[in-house]
């Protein structure tokens, strides 16, 4: 079963890198953002997040639904005992969906794009347990997530946009740049494999 998932998941690769337009062979990512603050900084947090996420350019998207990643942010301010704000607090935690089901949703998002005639090909290619684990697999709706990163900041009340900025600068150096170097080395395979 699990050499029929990869098979899979190579095939629709495969296919996906030979037949695209260079615009479709770009790295992109789908990121859904949740923001938890409160009440007098959540405008703030939501604005100066999103405005970063969109800074790293349409290879980013911003989602509600189905992302690779969901960054949750928490952020409060510091009281001290006389409740004057002393500074701000700003936890967030990156969640990565499980590579297995990047992967089904890869094939998913593949599989519907193919017209009539390209499902009789494929299936064609599978037997019947690999038709059904097919339709399983890329109908379910649950999805795993890892936890990907987890950091607290603090900074002075007017620090909130720099630690925001830090979060979204992190996100895409740790989490995003290896992503990108794994998806151009795997077209640059493609490139090789299809000019044999």
């Amino acid at each position: 079963m699990t050499r029929s998932l990869l098979l899979l998941t190579l095939f629709s690769l495969c296919a996906l890198a030979f037949g695209a337009e260079p615009s479709e062979r770009d790295f992109t990512t789908r990121v859904r953002l949740v923001i938890t603050a409160d009440e007098a900084i959540t405008a703030q947090v939501t604005s100066y997040v999103s405005r970063e996420l969109r800074a790293l350019g349409k290879e980013v998207q911003i989602v509600e639904k189905d992302p690779d990643w969901e960054m949750q942010v928490i952020a409060m301010q510091v009281l001290d005992k006389n409740k004057t704000v002393t500074g701000v607090a700003l936890t967030a935690v990156v969640l990565q969906r499980s590579p297995l089901w990047q992967s089904l949703a890869l094939v998913k998002n593949w599989t519907v794009k193919l017209s009539a005639e390209e499902k009789g090909k494929l299936e064609a290619l599978l037997s019947d347990e690999q038709k059904q684990f097919l339709t399983v697999m890329t109908t379910t709706a649950y999805t795993t997530y890892t936890v990907a990163s987890f950091k607290l900041r603090t900074a002075p009340p007017e620090g909130l946009q720099n630690i925001c900025s830090a979060v979204v600068a992190e996100f895409d150096t740790k989490q995003l740049e290896p992503e990108r170097k794994r998806w151009r080395a795997l077209m640059e395979m493609f490139d090789r494999v299809q000019e044999k």
